[in-house]
């Protein structure tokens, strides 16, 4: 007799209780309900199911931990490299300008032609020569889910509620370690664990002494009475630290020859490991991505604009998401991204808000907070840690796919009800600082990023070539040291940004190479 064979990765849960491997090939030995299950799966997970008949592959709503499958070989793998090895694209290739311009490939593809992945809230058939990737999930707002501010909040609360009390019922008895920035996604998560009781928890920060970032973390951390850790940064020390094999080798796994490895915290994860400042079997709590669901990249054009079409979309996701290089202004290039971008488009309507915002979110979700955003947690696991998302959660991402469009703009509202949580934890003195956002762009500012975008082509250029070059030099997390001068120079002149000098360097192996 046949015995399935089950590889789990993560931990998921149904019903409030982790789902068991020989539970989970238990539910999925028939075909006919594979969706409705994956459906009501929450947590964090990957895993492979061999039946005797059929193979089964899925991860969850965020893709948290990749699988990929080899077409020839017909083999299913949780790492790009146990099934090929390392290739990168060439030059001039639409492969390269896709990840040069973005700092991720789109869709199912990966650097290689016959090896695949399988995307945010999908799951992968195959059975004999037939291969099927099918969706379980899409992020998508509906407008019928229109409450009173007052039913919204206890509901978002009690979203909060279930995904926090699953956070710590998976960290257990271990240290819980969240990264503090001064943003709200972050002050989202210690608040709760607050809220809630935790006591085991540190928080840290990073960057440079005396930044925005790190001296309001620090206060937020103060007021909720946890401990706080700051790991300086440098030019220097990044320039030492992202030349070592070390940092080549997480490189190509954090990579996976899909995304741009997340650079920003892994020399303080490094720092904290080698200095033994927190326990091995430490779980990270980052605040990804709160911000995202409650609204942060709804376009401006969702509100201001009375003739949304298609065609705006698509030159929108373009816009916002393809100018790291200006390989984007290639003719043939921009047309097979326009190309791309319309068949992986959930709805074709995109005349209303609703549906344009949608349209624009989901994109946005399975490609750059999927594969670029969440798949920053591999920093974590490089070091031999356990990580977990509660804001990437079940039940608090289809809170936000009810609450109405209005309030969702600018995630004005998330930050409200944030700030409220914070007050009602903390002492009155500290109320100020939960109203701030160290990320957040002054009037002035404002006023004069609208004025560029109106100025011609070659005069942006020229000032956002400058600006580079100043902030790199002054960057809070001196993320110019990253970057050798000749190639900083020769890069910024040809029009990329700092993404894009990171991700050409990515490719052509001389990023941080000594």
């Amino acid at each position: 007799m046949f015995e399935p064979k089950i590889v789990l990765r993560g931990k998921p849960y149904l019903n409030g209780a982790p789902v068991a491997e020989k539970d989970l090939v238990a539910m999925f030995c028939r075909k006919d309900n594979i969706k409705a299950l994956l459906a009501e799966l929450s947590g964090f997970f990957a895993f492979h199911i061999k039946y005797e008949k059929y193979s089964l592959a899925a991860v969850d709503r965020i893709r948290s931990l990749p699988v990929f499958y080899e077409v020839a070989e017909k083999t299913v793998d949780f790492a790009f490299y146990n099934l090929h090895k390392n290739s990168k694209p060439k030059p001039g290739t639409s492969l390269y300008n896709e990840f040069v311009t973005s700092g991720f490939v789109a869709g199912n593809r990966t650097f290689v032609p016959n090896v695949y992945q399988v995307e945010a809230g999908q799951f992968l058939i195959y059975e004999n020569e037939n291969l099927k990737f099918e969706n379980y999930y899409s992020l998508w707002h509906r407008k019928d889910g229109y409450f009173d501010q007052e039913t919204l909040e206890t509901m978002l609360h009690g979203a909060l509620q279930v995904t926090f009390e699953r956070l710590l019922d998976y960290a257990g008895q271990r240290k819980i370690i969240v990264p503090l920035s001064g943003g709200f996604d972050s002050r989202l998560v210690l608040s709760m664990l607050k809220k809630l009781g935790a006591t085991n928890v540190t928080c840290f920060s990073y960057g440079l002494k005396k930044s925005a970032e790190a001296n309001l973390s620090s206060v937020i951390a103060e007021s909720l009475g946890y401990d706080w850790i700051f790991v300086e940064y440098s030019n220097e020390e990044w320039r030492k630290k992202w030349s070592t094999l070390e940092a080549q080798e997480y490189q190509h796994f954090a990579s996976n020859n899909v995304s741009l490895p997340h650079v920003q915290d892994w020399l303080a994860v490094k720092k904290l490991k080698d200095n033994n400042q927190i326990p091995e079997d430490a779980v990270f709590v980052p605040g990804h991505s709160g911000d995202f669901v409650a609204g942060s990249h709804i376009p401006s054009s969702v509100f201001n604009d009375s003739d949304l079409t298609t065609e705006k979309l698509i030159d929108k996701i373009i816009e916002d998401h393809y100018k790291n290089s200006p390989e984007i202004r290639d003719k043939n290039f921009l047309e097979f991204i326009q190309k791309e971008i319309r068949n992986a488009l959930i709805s074709s309507t995109c005349d209303n808000p609703e549906s344009f915002s949608s349209n624009y979110e989901n994109w946005d979700w399975k490609e750059r907070q999927a594969k670029y955003i969440a798949n920053s947690v591999k920093v974590y696991e490089f070091f031999g840690y356990n990580w977990w998302m509660p804001l990437w959660d079940k039940e608090f991402v289809e809170f936000w796919e009810n609450v109405p469009l209005p309030l969702r703009r600018g995630r004005l509202w998330y930050n409200y009800n944030v700030s409220k949580l914070y007050a009602e934890l903390t002492d009155s003195k500290y109320h100020s600082f939960g109203q701030q956002n160290a990320g957040d762009i002054s009037v002035g500012r404002e006023f004069l990023k609208r004025g560029y975008h109106k100025l011609p082509l070659c005069i942006k250029d020229y000032l956002y070539k400058r600006k580079l070059y100043k902030e790199l030099k002054t960057h809070h997390l001196a993320l110019g040291g990253l970057i050798d001068l000749n190639q900083l120079h020769k890069r910024i002149r040809r029009g990329n940004n700092i993404i894009g000098i990171y991700s050409e360097s990515f490719l052509s192996d001389s990023w941080g190479a000594d």
